[in-house]
């Protein structure tokens, strides 16, 4: 996972996920970057990796909003009491 607060950041890092393999086209690599851009920043970002397919991996974002959720959900009172 990775935390972005810029887009020169996330872009430098998609850029290197192809970099890495050696397969790509200039312009291969400027097509994935553009199509996996994040919607907004900040966000963290993380390689959904496919087993099968080795260039069938997806870019999952997870944004604030998002996160604001999980941690209202996480801090709020529990009724379950499985744990005591």
């Amino acid at each position: 996972m990775k935390y972005f607060d810029e887009w020169p950041q996330c872009k430098a890092w998609l850029t290197n996920i192809l970099n890495n393999s050696g397969l790509c086209t200039e312009e291969e690599i400027s097509d994935y970057v553009n199509k996996n851009k994040p919607l907004q920043f900040p966000c963290i970002a993380y390689v959904d990796a496919n087993e099968t397919f080795q260039f069938d991996d997806h870019i999952v974002y997870i944004y604030k909003d998002q996160i604001d959720e999980w941690s209202a959900l996480m801090t709020a009172p529990s009724d379950d009491e499985t744990f005591t």
